[in-house]
């Protein structure tokens, strides 16, 4: 289940790509503004979940709603029972001075490092930008538009494949795997550009644009792209689950934010191949961070989690 975030993220990029092929941006606008309306249309006679009616002392709505979704054969006496427990378990709602406790302090840093080395190093702005990119790289006749549908086809199977064996492999082996096929990936990148600015002939080696984004986009869907999004749903305490981890989650938008205004003029300042080497920097920094920070949750109960940081 923590893997359709990402899934669906990889899915709409690839749709938007592949729609990119055939209309103009004002049509394709135009087409991409109808899904939200389509959204509200079906999440307008969606009920409130169970959970939060019984954290309103709505009991028999929730009672209700719960027996909607499991059908009206169905055992719920004791699902509910659950819920119960677990909200007098979570207490009272958490204030934002209980955030400077170590058990949720020490997670807030996890979660927020991961989510600026995430996007600091390409996550939100390459695929924002990689039409422009294959235009830049003048490497081959191919459409830039289809190049970057063939790009966002690998990213959702390399989601798909994410998803399968993250947790056999386990989060930490994940973000490592996914941090180095986004350094040689964006040093190879890097390096394209930088003969590029040398006046290199290029010619047999056109390729490279167009396998570096692929094998860019598809380490991220492995690692980077989905688990800052698992662990935030992970390390954090029940009753904290809410607040801190939707602020950390916060920090994707306030991060994607400035890498996206500050890209261009980036491009401008150190050129195309000084900007992907950053991002291989940052993509390094990012391993470093990994084996040095955050902590393997596979096979690990949430109380074990928790009984970890309050150590």
């Amino acid at each position: 289940m923590g893997s359709c975030h990402e899934l669906a993220t990889n899915v709409g990029l690839l749709l938007v790509f592949a729609s990119g092929c055939l209309l103009r941006w004002n049509w394709l606008a135009v087409a991409c503004s109808l899904v939200p309306l389509v959204l509200l249309g079906c999440i307008l006679p969606m009920p409130e979940s169970p959970r939060w009616l019984l954290a309103k002392g709505r009991r028999n709505e929730a009672r209700d709603v719960l027996r909607w979704l499991r059908g009206s054969s169905a055992d719920i006496a004791s699902e509910l029972a659950d819920m119960e427990l677990n909200i007098q378990l979570s207490g009272s709602k958490l204030k934002l001075r209980e955030l400077k406790h170590p058990a949720i302090c020490k997670h807030m840093g996890i979660i927020g490092g991961l989510m600026f080395f995430q996007q600091f190093s390409g996550y939100g702005v390459i695929p924002e930008y990689m039409v422009e990119i294959f235009e830049s790289s003048g490497a081959n006749g191919w459409d830039p538009y289809v190049q970057t549908a063939i790009v966002g086809a690998f990213g959702v199977l390399a989601n798909l494949l994410s998803a399968l064996v993250v947790d056999r492999a386990g989060r930490r082996v994940m973000l490592v795997i996914s941090a180095c096929i986004m350094v040689l990936s964006m040093s190879g990148l890097g390096s394209f550009f930088t003969l590029k600015h040398l006046s290199y002939d290029l010619t047999f080696q056109s390729w490279v644009p167009l396998v570096c984004l692929i094998s860019y986009n598809s380490g991220v869907a492995l690692g980077y792209g989905p688990i800052p999004f698992y662990l935030s749903s992970e390390l954090f305490p029940l009753r904290a689950r809410g607040l801190a981890g939707g602020l950390a989650i916060s920090l994707v938008w306030v991060f994607m934010f400035i890498t996206a205004l500050a890209f261009p003029h980036m491009i401008q300042a150190v050129n195309h191949f000084g900007v992907y080497w950053i991002m291989t920097g940052f993509s390094l920094l990012g391993i470093v961070f990994v084996l040095s920070a955050v902590p393997e949750t596979k096979g690990r109960s949430l109380e074990e989690i928790e009984r970890h940081f309050n150590d």
